[in-house]
Order: structure tokens, then sequence, then C-alpha cells
């Protein structure tokens, strides 16, 4: 629903015709389902920006993979695990924790994209200091977001853990814990990168 301003093409489920720069022409709209191969040649880009969309997906490795193959290099952003485990951002202060339609956590672990299968357990059996992490969140607005910069392919692991295996709990704040020292990282690198 709302673009990079600066892109020159778009590829999305739905159009919005109000939400589309100026700069991208209706040749260069595509309304794709991304579960499938991506309409374009390899290489065609010279880099990708995908915005909250791989955590919503049933099955995200078509698009990563496809974003591989059709691109040079690309940006990928999705809710951190830190978000995800909190309860209440959903809107209005709902009970449970994350956003109810992701089905996947995701971070940025020392250049590979994790991903964990998001299982309805959490809501009971996460055990972990929840005002802590609320703070953080508050204090570290950063901290909401997982960030994911790639060169010549996407770097990625998917994880099933059975819901009630004993290291699916651990390996969702393992990947928390891991989101926030990437996040860390690339907000040093913004910092480094504005005009001085």
């Amino acid at each position: 629903m709302r673009p990079f301003p600066k892109a020159t093409h778009l590829l999305s489920n739905e159009f919005y015709q109000d939400k589309i720069p100026e700069n991208i022409g209706t040749e260069n709209i595509f309304i794709h389902d991304v579960h499938d191969p991506l309409p374009f040649e390899d290489n065609y880009f010279d880099f990708i920006y995908c915005r909250h969309v791989v955590e919503d997906l049933d099955y995200p490795v078509t698009l990563l993979r496809e974003m591989s193959r059709v691109s040079k290099a690309g940006y990928i952003e999705t809710p951190s695990v830190r978000a995800e485990i909190c309860r209440g951002i959903d809107g209005n202060g709902t009970p449970w924790r994350g956003y109810n339609h992701h089905h996947w956590f995701v971070g940025n672990v020392d250049g590979n994209l994790e991903l964990i299968r998001k299982h309805s357990v959490i809501e009971y059996y996460l055990d972990f200091d929840e005002s802590a992490n609320e703070d953080i969140l508050v204090k570290y607005p950063i901290y909401w977001n997982s960030y994911y910069l790639w060169e010549n392919e996407v770097s990625f692991s998917i994880n099933y853990h059975r819901a009630v295996s004993s290291d699916y709990m651990a390996s969702i704040l393992d990947l928390a814990n891991a989101g926030s020292r990437s996040a860390g990282e690339f907000g040093a690198l913004v910092v480094a990168a504005e005009p001085k």
C-alpha cells in the first residue's frame, strides 16, 4: 500500500492507484502472487526493496529465491522478533502476541535471514521479561523491525520447529537477541551514511 518513493517498478497483489508514486508508469505495475516465480528476467534489477512482505507469506522460499534471481542486490525489512513476541501491538491493546496474520519470525543473523515458523503456542509457553522487552521497543524504535541488506543472493534458512519441541521457544528468544544486534548495526550504518 506504500510503495518505495524511488521505485521504478511495483509488484503487488493488489492495486492501490492513489498510493502509486508518480515516477512509476502503469506499464511498470505488476499485479502478481509472489508465491509464483517473478515475471522478470535474471538480474533484471539493480536493487529490490521488499518491506513487510516475507512474514506474511505461507511459503516465502519462492520469493526469497526469486529475488536473488531477478536482482543484483536488495533490502528486506520485516517486523522484529521483539515486536512479534510483544502483546498488544496488533492494534488497540490486543491480548495476543505480535501480528495475528504473520506466519514467520524473521531476523538477520550474521548476514543470513533466519525464518522460524510462528506457532500459536507462543501465547502460552514463551517465558521472558515482557515488560523489559516493551521498554526496549519504546526506548529504541529501531528494534521494531528486522533489516537485511543483500548482494548477489539472499542467504536464508527456514526452521520448521515443531511447536512443542524443547528448543522452539529458545530459538525464538535467540533470534530476538540476534535481531537486536543486527538492528543496532543497521542503525549505525544509516547514521554513517547520512550527509554531514
